[in-house]
């Protein structure tokens, strides 16, 4: 197997708490151009069959100088690099400008001193982009607090990206050995696609994707893919293509309904070309979705201090349909979903503070969205100062936004779901459960209200809707028959001027 080495330098130091780091995920491909002038494709290099090396350093830290200065992965490029067994290439990819390359500002020292491969150039046009830009976009899928810390990582052939430590030339050399290889025939390989958020409101559909990869020597040209939510078969797709050895298929997974609480998703590959996988290891992922914040006020507080970038930043808050309720920064970051935007081209100045009152009244606040990008790719701190984007309750900070890489979202809900929030809707719940045809939604009501009910299935259609009925206070049981329905987990929704409540049900004849 051919190995490359491929340095990232950065002078970032923080965490964030809205992205995920996935141990495994597809790094994206990134173009970069050098200090020499030479274009290099992450895609390219991997196709090749070369393992890349990632190292994470922060130019001003003494810890990553010394780790440069140890000489472990200059060691790595002249053993095993392109005068050695392997082709491994370095490329030192550095958040700085040349002066901090070359020594100055706050810099530890020379980095380009001694160093035998090439580096980024720091303001390189995008597309090719420059380091920052580059670091950015790998911050789409992974959490910038991991990658701002001094670390190393590899990408493997089939563009899968693993964590390593700050190891010696040999330790990082055997590490790069254990990429998962291709040695079998037909071998599919589901691997995890960051979703914009992990939280949900119940009763709002809730689409899902991941990679389809192929991990086997024969071309990969049909396979099922089922989608699972609390161990219920919610969707199966026939999936086709055609995939040679270590590419992948983004496979988009039609919206399901959530009762707003916890769930557990599970989504599986099987009978690649139609035969049998001849490795299950790689066949399946998981994770939750979790409730939508609770939002018990009719307006939202947004705070806004900006960094050195603040043309960079842009945030907005979207209705259950999908109409803007209020929004701030620049435009042209919002229109290219996160993309770097020109000097001249936003109400934020750099180092200000804005604050906003946002009144919740006018718009279908159900499910709420709220949204920030950085066109940078860098969140709004810490490198550029401590900014940050905060959503409030009058005084208390419910969401703050700083380090979060290119884009991060958060979503909150005035349904209820845990009744012991909701002193107006009291004690809902649904019986017999599972049901063979009839079922009893029963509920309490603090005060007088008219209510309708509907049923959904779990691609968010909704199948059965009673209509609007006049309730008085106190304990009410409403019977559903839900014979005609076939075999599935559904929703049942109570909608009233009280609030709203989701529960979920299974039809099983």
């Amino acid at each position: 197997m051919k190995i490359l080495a491929f340095t990232l330098c950065v002078l970032l130091s923080s965490t964030s708490l809205y992205a995920q780091y996935q141990e495994g995920g597809i790094c994206k491909d990134i173009t970069m151009k050098d200090m020499d002038g030479n274009i290099w494709h992450l895609y390219e290099l991997l196709d090749e069959g070369k393992t890349v090396v990632i190292n994470v350093f922060n130019a001003a830290s003494p810890e990553s100088w010394a780790y440069h200065q140890s000489g472990a992965l200059q060691d790595l490029y002249n053993q095993y690099g392109p005068n050695g067994e392997n082709t491994i290439i370095v490329l030192a990819l550095a958040f700085a400008n040349w002066e901090m390359l070359e020594g100055g500002g706050d810099s530890q020292g020379n980095w380009l001193e001694g160093t035998p491969y090439p580096t980024i150039d720091p303001n390189a046009d995008n597309p090719p982009m420059s380091a920052s830009h580059a670091l950015g976009q790998i911050k789409d899928y992974y959490d910038p607090g991991y990658l701002n810390r001094n670390c190393n990582y590899r990408v493997c052939p089939d563009k899968r990206i693993y964590r390593l430590g700050l190891d010696d030339t040999e330790t990082l050399h055997a590490a790069l050995l254990t990429c998962p290889i291709s040695n079998q025939v037909t071998d599919a390989q589901i691997t995890y696609t960051m979703m914009d958020s992990l939280d949900n409101c119940a009763g709002q559909p809730r689409e899902a994707s991941v990679y389809l990869s192929n991990m086997g020597s024969a071309p990969l040209t049909a396979a099922n893919i089922v989608l699972k939510a609390d161990n219920n078969v919610v969707q199966t797709l026939n999936w086709t293509g055609n995939l040679a050895t270590y590419q992948y298929d983004s496979v988009g997974i039609s919206g399901y309904i959530t009762d707003g609480s916890y769930t557990d998703v599970g989504i599986f590959s099987s009978a690649p070309n139609g035969s049998i996988d001849q490795n299950t290891a790689n066949d399946s992922v998981f994770y939750a979705i979790n409730p939508a914040t609770y939002w018990d006020s009719d307006s939202i507080f947004v705070e806004v201090q900006t960094d050195g970038y603040g043309h960079q930043i842009y945030w907005d808050i979207t209705d259950a349909n999908g109409v803007i309720v209020a929004k701030g920064g620049n435009n042209v970051v919002a229109e290219c979903n996160a993309c770097g935007a020109p000097n001249d081209a936003s109400e934020y100045f750099d180092f200000s503070y804005h604050s906003y009152a946002v009144g919740l009244s006018s718009a279908a606040t159900e499910c709420l969205t709220l949204r920030v990008l950085s066109g940078m790719g860098y969140g709004i701190c810490c490198t550029w100062g401590s900014g940050y984007i905060r959503f409030k309750k009058g005084d208390e900070t419910i969401f703050e936004f700083t380090d979060f890489g290119r884009r991060a979202y958060r979503r909150i809900s005035s349904m209820i779901v845990s009744t012991d929030k909701v002193p107006a809707i009291r004690g809902i719940s649904l019986y017999p459960n599972p049901t063979d045809g009839q079922i009893t939604l029963a509920f309490g009501l603090q005060a007088a209200t008219d209510a309708g009910i509907s049923v959904y299935n779990v691609m968010g259609q909704q199948v059965l809707q009673m209509p609007q009925t006049a309730y008085a206070s106190g304990s009410h049981e409403v019977a559903i028959n839900v014979a005609p329905l076939p075999n599935g987990m559904y929703w049942a929704v109570l909608q009233s001027n009280l609030g709203s409540q989701a529960v979920k049900f299974v039809v099983a004849k």
